[in-house]
């Protein structure tokens, strides 16, 4: 019998600068989203390979870095 998988997608909304496909682990995304404080956050990507920073207004003294999956 085959078996298909297919990943589990979240959609965020987000406002860009430029574009690429990024991933990251959904459970790892989650707990970045929540330990920063609730309101407009801010991440910086260089590219879909390199580490991506997240920070928020809220607390301007916490950043998180999250590495990304291959898509």
């Amino acid at each position: 019998m085959p078996c298909s998988y297919e990943p589990p997608v979240e959609t965020v909304n987000a406002t860009s600068e430029g574009s690429f496909t990024i991933g990251f682990a959904t459970h790892y995304l989650a707990e970045v989203l929540s330990a920063l404080p609730a309101g407009e956050i801010t991440t910086a990507l260089a590219d879909a390979g390199s580490p991506a920073l997240f920070t928020s207004e809220q607390a301007p003294g916490m950043r998180v870095v999250l590495m990304p999956r291959r898509v």
